[in-house]
């Protein structure tokens, strides 16, 4: 998807800060293969008037690797492009 919309600029070899309110959403066995090397998860809580609010986790990819090199890439695309028509059919 991020190769979709960002096909004409390369992100190669830059760190990514990823995040989410799920701690497994960042845990995934494949998303390693996108870095030459990443971080542990980080979790963070958020204040609000001195009390905990909620929380969010985060990780750091260095070394970002080009979405077509990634094994399992262009099957997880294909997958979602097909998701995404069916989806729109549904609503035409």
């Amino acid at each position: 998807m991020f190769e979709f919309w960002q096909a004409d600029r390369s992100f190669k070899g830059r760190s990514v800060i990823m995040y989410g309110v799920k701690e497994d959403s960042l845990s995934t066995d494949g998303l390693p293969e996108w870095f030459e090397s990443i971080g542990p998860v980080e979790r963070r809580t958020v204040y609000k008037d001195r009390a905990a609010a909620g929380q969010f986790f985060y990780r750091i990819g260095y070394g970002f690797r080009k979405l077509s090199v990634v094994p399992g890439w262009s099957e997880a695309r294909d997958r979602w492009r097909c998701s995404r028509a069916r989806k729109s059919e549904q609503h035409a």
